[in-house]
């Protein structure tokens, strides 16, 4: 699925990605503000910067463990998205992918994550417990800032 596919549908309140899909492009949804769930099907590898990008009132959103690439900015201002299913897949969290994600409450990084970019969890306003794998090693400037409800942060030994 290309660039900017479906950039700034504001009024479409669901879309079907077909199962032929492997990627998804920059941009493709970025601002359909009105969507509120989302299944990305299992054959999509790769997820662009942006694609997501402003889609406020998504509250339901499945990621599948084929996804190895996630771009900066991805679910930047899904406010109303309540849980993040981190693939198996993926490796590293780039800068600002889930920032302001609000709704989100809990998040666990799956083993084989191994870094967070700046700013990815930036304002998860609702967030109270992270649980990080033993694989990571590098954390980035900000990744947690404004999370003012955490209490609980699991790190491994």
């Amino acid at each position: 699925m290309g660039a900017d596919v479906f950039k700034n549908a504001t009024n479409v309140t669901s879309f079907y990605i077909p199962d032929t899909i492997t990627s998804i492009g920059a941009g493709a949804f970025y601002g359909a503000r009105s969507v509120v769930e989302m299944v990305i099907p299992s054959g999509v590898t790769d997820i662009g910067q942006e694609a997501f990008y402003g889609m406020k009132h998504l509250a339901l959103l499945t990621i599948p463990d084929s996804v190895t690439s996630i771009g900066s900015d991805a679910f930047y201002g899904t406010h109303e998205l309540t849980s993040i299913n981190v693939p198996d897949g993926l490796t590293s969290i780039e800068n600002n992918t889930f920032r302001g994600a609000s709704g989100v409450t809990s998040l666990t990084l799956k083993s084989g994550i191994t870094s967070v970019g700046n700013e990815a969890f930036y304002g998860m306003q609702n967030l109270t417990a992270i649980s990080l794998p033993n694989t990571i090693t590098s954390i980035g400037e900000y990744a947690f800032y404004d999370t003012p409800l955490l209490i609980s942060i699991n790190v491994p030994n």
